[in-house]
């Protein structure tokens, strides 16, 4: 009969405890018949288990995106550093944001539409300074260049309320940052995030690392 998690963490506790471990004793914990049930603990298991990886056709996509933003690395390097942010992180959000494409346009919401490279909401550009204004014809979340820096002026805002826990600093970045604050004060957990951010986590770690990746090519290459 397969133990609860229960009686798997006392024995798990118990062998920790154990100078030596007999043959016996460790293969009936490993016993197949008797999985080892887990249940995430500490925060980062629960966010952990509630993460939609990329797919291969994720990957794909994501490798054009990674493409198109590399023209403006200069520009996230500066803002990175301005912000003090951890280096690729801002062009990995332009890719899985707009495919790197500072034209693009976000569908209709009751919010308004995200716009440009990063994709921001109408309100939320007021707030990083980006001027929208129809009468005037002009739309600064447009402009690749302002938009790199107030995402990162936004990110640095979400990792200060989120004490520097990246994973949660991207949830208000998808989600925003009133519905993050809503659902950290119910305590609902990580279980209750939409499908659309737990996946957006994945597709986030997915660029990142092929971005690592290509400058590591790149530094071999000098």
């Amino acid at each position: 009969m397969p133990r609860t998690p229960e009686e798997q963490r006392q024995l798990w506790e118990k062998l920790k405890e154990m100078e030596a471990i007999d043959d016996a004793t460790l293969m009936d914990s490993l016993d197949e018949t008797q999985p080892m049930e887990f249940e995430p603990s500490s925060s980062v298991e629960r966010m952990e288990s509630q993460i939609i990886p990329a797919t291969a056709k994720d990957d794909r996509g994501l490798a054009i995106g990674l493409q198109n933003s590399m023209k403006y690395k200069k520009h996230f390097d500066a803002s990175e550093a301005a912000s003090e942010l951890p280096p690729g992180i801002l062009i990995a959000i332009a890719t899985i944001e707009s495919n790197g494409d500072p034209a693009a346009i976000g569908p209709e919401t009751k919010s308004g539409q995200a716009k440009g490279l990063m994709q921001f909401m109408p309100a939320t550009a007021g707030d990083y300074e980006l001027v929208v204004d129809a009468e005037r014809n002009i739309d600064e979340r447009l402009d690749p260049i302002k938009s790199i820096y107030a995402a990162g002026k936004m990110l640095r805002a979400s990792l200060i309320r989120s004490d520097g826990d990246i994973g949660q600093a991207l949830i208000q970045y998808n989600w925003g940052a009133g519905n993050w604050d809503r659902w950290k004060k119910k305590e609902k957990g990580y279980e209750s995030i939409p499908a659309e951010t737990a996946a957006y986590i994945g597709r986030f770690r997915s660029a990142l690392n092929q971005y690592q990746r290509m400058s590591d090519t790149e530094q071999v290459a000098r």
